[in-house]
């Protein structure tokens, strides 16, 4: 449930946290990337010794989820395609057509059947979104939100509520600037560009309350912020920092909640993650737990239930996982996960999911021994 995706096991926080279906953007071999509308193809995703890989794919109205994510069974792997779940859980490529030097920045599915795909083309420095209510088999280009940026560095994130209520936010790197955009009908139209405090990603719960992680070049070391009335104007919610370390020296995750109870994890400085309760809905946050994790933004954080979280070092550290809310912690050297980790989902204490970056290239993995040992899911 952190960033997001997979088949969640049948507890009441999980089912609190349950997000759309799964679109994995992946990189693939060249033969893959293109095709036209209408041959959506499967692709064989092979399950990691020891676990199954399945799609979960009931939808709901809300997508509460953890970080940047919102796609189960798997994290989003921006590349060259999008793979999709079908009901027999195999990937199926559903990836629009699009020009050579067009990349995907962003694909969020609120269910198997409708979507949105970011493209953004560096050379003309415009960007273009496109929807399908058919599960990929045919796309229809809708009016992307403006003042977009696609200077180096720059981002572009993308949630949905349900089919016709969703958010685009925009981030420039250049500037440093960001706003945050709303449409009511699918992406047809687009409301005015209104200023974020700090850009970054958000999760909506209903039209008008969600959450933003504030983002800087550096990480999600901005701020916590909530909104009532639809993004148009945020409250920043304090968070204390731990002993010896300054405000500005944390790095925000989005919260999970159950009812009004949450769990916020952020990282403190360089070397700590700290995970907060709240009783209250979010206004006010509580320590919880703090754990020695290097990486500072770059630490890989997942919220599985209440008491079960995991943090993955940065530069291929290793691998800490508590059952117990963060009062004892198992620590395991990871075997087959690269160094770069973009997103990461767990659903228990054994298996989880990252997409990373080795090589040149970024795939899909999974582990079913707590971190320990990774296979390549595709």
């Amino acid at each position: 449930m952190h960033a997001t995706r997979l088949a969640c096991p049948s507890m009441s926080f999980h089912k609190a946290l349950a997000g759309p279906v799964a679109a994995v953007v992946l990189l693939v071999p060249t033969a893959c990337r293109r095709h036209s509308a209408g041959t959506a193809r499967e692709v064989t995703a092979p399950a990691p010794s020891g676990s199954t890989v399945t799609a979960s794919t009931t939808a709901t109205t809300a997508s509460p989820k953890v970080s940047s994510g919102r796609l189960r069974p798997a994290p989003v792997l921006f590349g060259a395609a999008v793979l999709l779940p079908d009901e027999a859980g195999q990937f199926v490529d559903v990836t629009p057509p699009h020009g050579s030097e067009e990349y995907i920045h962003d694909a969020f599915f609120v269910d198997r059947n409708h979507g949105w795909v970011g493209f953004t083309d560096s050379s003309a420095a415009s960007g273009r979104l496109v929807r399908t209510d058919d599960g990929g088999r045919t796309w229809e280009t809708v009016a992307p939100a403006t003042h977009r940026h696609q200077s180096g560095g720059s981002r572009v994130w993308l949630f949905f509520l349900d089919r016709r209520v969703g958010w685009t936010v925009s981030y420039a790197a250049s500037a440093p600037a960001g706003g945050i955009y709303r449409t009511l009908n699918g992406g047809g139209t687009w409301s005015d560009y209104t200023a974020l405090p700090e850009p970054g990603p958000v999760r909506f719960t209903t039209r008008d309350h969600g959450w933003l992680a504030g983002y800087s070049v550096f990480g999600n070391t901005g701020g916590l912020y909530e909104t009532f009335n639809g993004g148009l104007t945020w409250t920043r919610r304090s968070v204390p920092p731990p002993a010896g370390t300054a405000p500005g020296d944390l790095a925000y995750r989005l919260p999970t909640f159950d009812g009004a109870e949450g769990i916020l994890p952020v990282s403190a400085g360089d070397d700590r993650v700290a995970f907060y309760r709240s009783s209250d809905g979010g206004r006010t946050w509580r320590p919880a737990a703090i754990r020695a994790v290097p990486g500072g933004p770059k630490v890989a954080v997942a919220v599985a239930s209440r008491s079960v979280w995991w943090a993955v070092a940065a530069e291929g550290g290793p691998v800490s996982v508590t059952t117990d809310a963060g009062r004892t912690w198992t620590t395991r050297p990871r075997v087959g996960l690269p160094e770069t980790i973009i997103d990461f989902e767990a659903t228990d204490d054994r298996t989880a999911w990252a997409s990373a970056a080795g090589n040149g290239e970024l795939r899909l993995y999974a582990t079913s021994d707590g971190g320990a040992t990774w296979h390549p899911v595709s």
